[in-house]
């Protein structure tokens, strides 16, 4: 009995052993096929961490910074800070710069089913936990991208689980890395620094006699989470504008779209109505409730998160929701029993509060902001399909648990077919990733002369620049020219480093004779391309030559022009070319 017992007991950790490893193997491979790009945001990371290793400072001269200025956005510095020491093995590479993303993604998994272990005792509910987060498809496509909010799941996630721990034990060592979790989490994501909060305080509040009994080892965890935020207390404190500026730019509330739908409803009333009447239905506290609350229930609706998905195509799979399609049926069931425990109520208070930072946003529902909320969805899943089987008999638990494994699989295999085969092969989801930027890179590397390179079009290219050249950071924290004032979206933009210079907009006062032009598809105007009528009605023209073209499966997406020094001669050579006098 006792081998019988031990045997069981290997079979159950090699289960829990091979989630993780599928999981990882999801998040690690195949990157060659799908994101089919790298992005800007991603650059950033990665020479942010680049010019930290090299100089102990960020891109812009800052040292040991807590938020990244990057595009004006002042994002927090730590996914920087994580990728150091694989830049420092690997090189700056894309893999190098996405590993902790990856690796923080992964080892979310174990925290899952954690989690689900501590809260429930079953095997069954941490098995289903930890295989519906490993194949989720929202957490999967964004643990396979440099972005900071895998890293704040994952330490919220820790957060609790460590709590869990110290609960069940009551040893001081799982409170201290507990509080030093949950303080990471707000170094790591701008969401934590809600969420994280809440969860503390429905933590303390449910947990009260055991905080009570051991308010000593508390009061020393509370400073070990308070040393941990110290950095970022006192960039808050010295710089609020700074940290406050990306929620400005992307909130409802800074955008002030309100106002405009306030007027409009106000405008469609009878012009006799009375003052009163109008202002009691139509008032600025009554329409910012509306929309907050449209926007905040969007992150709970069927088509959000088990069908389409997220509205931004970058974190959205074709024919794919957030989740997959079984928690259709567990989530419901696992939320119900969870919202009458005490013990796992914590778990619905995660999911609930989990789109508060991102329902004052301008884009929603949005599944970047939201993916801590993957952690209670699958734990709940897996409490939910525990649930199920033990009401039912064994033969009606079995057809249940083999149409459950049908769902499971038809979702996983349309995830899987939108995000390794229709992404891929689609121009309009590909340009999302911002493709064939390294083979861009090396063009603009071979250009020759003493012309400046402009770019039109896109304003962060320089980040691939910078990122594929491996530019000495030192070169460029002096050279770089920086407009520091924020654009309508909360932007700065970068002008212009060494040969080359940056413009959102063609303008034929930003050129000179000897000049390379490179524009993105979306920059090139159509009335700056010569044709053979302008040899005769419109020989003041001024001549680009092409290049070259940048091409991605099949469509040009960067194209490379030159602004001859003698265009007199050029333009006539073109015009004998093609059979017509100047």
């Amino acid at each position: 009995m006792i081998h019988d017992s031990r045997f069981k007991k290997n079979i159950y950790y090699s289960v829990l052993f091979s989630i993780f490893v599928i999981g990882f193997s999801l998040r690690f491979f195949w990157h060659n096929v799908s994101p089919p790009g790298f992005t800007a945001d991603e650059a950033v990371f990665g020479y942010n961490a680049y010019s930290l290793l090299k100089t102990g400072k960020d891109e812009f001269g800052v040292s040991w910074p807590v938020a990244l200025r990057a595009f004006g956005d002042w994002r927090p510095a730590l996914y920087s800070y994580l990728t150091v020491p694989f830049i420092y093995f690997f090189g700056l590479t894309e893999m190098a710069v996405r590993m902790p993303s990856i690796l923080l993604g992964s080892a979310t998994i174990l925290v899952v089913m954690g989690i689900a272990w501590i809260l429930t005792g079953n095997k069954l509910a941490t098995v289903v936990a930890g295989l519906i987060l490993a194949f989720s498809p929202a957490h999967v496509l964004i643990s396979r991208f440099a972005d900071m909010s895998p890293l704040s799941t994952f330490f919220l996630g820790g957060g609790l689980l460590m709590f869990l721990w110290w609960r069940k034990k009551e040893e001081r060592i799982y409170l201290l890395i507990s509080a030093i979790s949950f303080g990471i989490s707000a170094l790591s994501y701008h969401n934590a620094r809600l969420t994280g909060p809440i969860l503390i305080t429905v933590l303390a509040i449910s947990n009260f006699s055991l905080i009570k009994r051991n308010l000593k080892e508390v009061a020393i965890a509370f400073i070990y989470g308070i040393v941990v935020l110290f950095p970022l207390l006192i960039f808050i404190i010295k710089s609020p504008e700074m940290t406050l500026r990306r929620g400005k730019y992307e909130s409802f509330l800074g955008q002030k779209g309100y106002k405009i739908r306030l007027w409009n409803l106000i405008s469609a009333n009878p012009p006799g109505q009375n003052p009163i009447v109008t202002r009691f239905f139509y008032n600025k506290p009554k329409i910012i409730f509306e929309e907050f609350a449209e926007k905040y229930f969007s992150h709970f609706s069927p088509a959000f998160l088990f069908l389409s998905g997220d509205l931004n195509e970058r974190f959205q799979t074709p024919d794919s929701g957030v989740y997959n399609l079984l928690l259709l049926v567990l989530l419901p069931v696992g939320f119900a029993v969870s919202v009458r425990n005490k013990m796992l109520a914590i778990l619905p208070v995660w999911w609930l509060i989990s789109p508060l930072i991102s329902a004052i946003g301008i884009f929603t529902p949005n599944s970047l902001h939201t993916l801590d909320a993957s952690i209670p969805a699958a734990v709940m899943a897996g409490i939910g399909a525990k649930k199920l089987l033990e009401k039912f008999s064994r033969r009606t638990g079995i057809l249940i648990a083999a149409g459950g494994t049908l769902i499971f699989s038809i979702s996983l295999a349309s995830f899987v077919k939108g995000y390794f085969y229709i992404i891929p092969g689609n121009n309009s989801l590909r340009w999302n990733w911002y493709p064939q930027t390294k083979q861009l890179t090396a063009q603009m590397n071979n250009l020759t002369g003493n012309g400046n390179v402009i770019i039109v079009g896109n304003r962060s290219l320089h980040e691939f620049i910078l990122f594929n050249n491996s530019v000495d950071p030192a070169y460029y924290q002096k050279s770089v020219i920086v407009n520091n004032i924020p654009d309508e979206n909360g932007f700065e933009r970068v002008e212009g480093f060494g040969k080359f210079k940056f413009y959102g907009e063609f303008e034929s006062s930003i050129i000179s004779g000897g000049d390379w032009v490179v524009f993105d598809k979306n920059s090139l105007p159509q009335k700056l391309i010569w044709t053979t009528t302008d040899c005769t009605i419109n020989p003041s023209k001024p001549f680009f030559e092409l290049k070259k073209q940048i091409m991605d499966i099949g469509q040009p997406v960067y194209s490379i022009y030159y602004f001859p020094d003698d265009q007199q001669k050029t333009k006539s050579e073109y015009c004998k070319l093609n059979n017509y006098n100047l």
